[in-house]
């Protein structure tokens, strides 16, 4: 069995992404974020990418880079590089300066406005300026990451791409689905469908309070996600992109790393967050992740072949045909 996560964290989030020898992940292909999500300066985003690349890659289990499709078929674990927000003043250089550092994914926003869009939390849509990034990025060869973009951005970037006929590849690297749970982190149905339209994949989280309203088993609601986007988009399309470490901690670890995140972040509840923030067996068994995901997904009914293309398949195929 083959697992890849189209958003894993190797470390508790806000902490040096030093894989844990001891307790290894079980992951053969991982998209991590190289930078803290808020929007930066260029250069201070340039640094933190050197600093993080080199950490990830330095770690004792000699993992390493995924900048091209060939890189798929080397032993070992594979790390592909992205960004969730943008950094300022971006410009044709400088999207290709950040695709040499070996960043494959971007989005246009996080959860506020950049001067490319707007995230999930905000209104407004595609500006001028991310009218030009998306040139830039199909360019370089960089892929469209929509997973925190607002329904309006997320439309019209789907519509300047086409209109445009733009070699953009697009995905939406950890998402819940609306039709499932009615969050505004969760994607719309259309949206689901205007990434599909380009060849898209969509990873689905496993953030809890993104997946149902508490008190209700996210890992089933996790499952049914997956069967919403499966029969949405098609079943090659829609993969795991967990959003969450693949550590293992205590539970009081847990909670403790809950709430420094919700205060870093400053969600104040908009989110509707609550803790366990993730299903309660991937917090001591957070190592574990993708093997107790496929017991999920066997228990619901899904065959080896759906299960196996939904833990690592479906993110492997759209890597192989969006990569250089």
């Amino acid at each position: 069995m083959v697992y890849a996560d189209s958003m894993a964290f190797l470390a508790p989030q806000g902490q040096s992404p030093v894989i844990d020898v001891r307790k290894p992940p079980r992951l053969d292909v991982a998209h991590v974020t190289a930078a803290s999500q808020a929007a930066l300066d260029f250069n201070a985003t340039i640094a933190e990418i050197w600093r993080f690349v080199g950490t990830v890659l330095s770690s004792p289990m000699m993992p390493h880079g995924l900048y091209g499709k060939g890189d798929l078929d080397l032993p070992g674990m594979g790390i592909v590089f992205g960004l969730q927000c943008p950094p300022e003043g971006l410009t044709r250089d400088r999207v290709r300066m950040l695709f040499d550092l070996g960043i494959r994914f971007m989005g246009l926003a996080y959860d506020g406005i950049t001067a490319y869009g707007s995230g999930f939390l905000t209104e407004g849509g595609l500006t001028a300026a991310g009218c030009d990034l998306l040139e830039w990025m199909a360019e370089a060869g960089m892929i469209l990451d929509l997973a925190h973009s607002n329904d309006q951005t997320a439309h019209e970037a789907l519509h300047f791409a086409r209109q445009h006929d733009l070699p953009l590849r697009v995905a939406a690297t950890h998402a819940g689905v609306r039709g499932a749970y009615d969050c505004p982190r969760n994607l719309s149905d259309a949206v689901l469908c205007g990434i599909a339209e380009r060849d898209g994949y969509v990873g689905i989280l496993l953030t809890s309070f993104f997946l149902c309203e508490e008190g209700f088993d996210p890992l089933a609601e996790f499952v049914d996600h997956v069967r919403h986007a499966i029969r949405l988009i098609g079943a090659e399309r829609v993969g795991v992109g967990s959003g969450i470490p693949h550590v293992g901690m205590s539970m009081e670890t847990a909670r403790e790393q809950y709430d420094r995140m919700v205060k870093t972040l400053g969600t104040g509840g908009r989110l509707g967050e609550y803790f366990p923030d993730r299903p309660v067996e991937m917090i001591a068994g957070g190592d574990k992740t993708f093997p107790i995901i496929g017991n999920a997904l066997r228990y619901a009914g899904f065959d080896p072949d759906a299960a196996a293309s939904v833990l690592g398949g479906n993110f492997i195929n759209f890597l192989r045909r969006s990569l250089p």
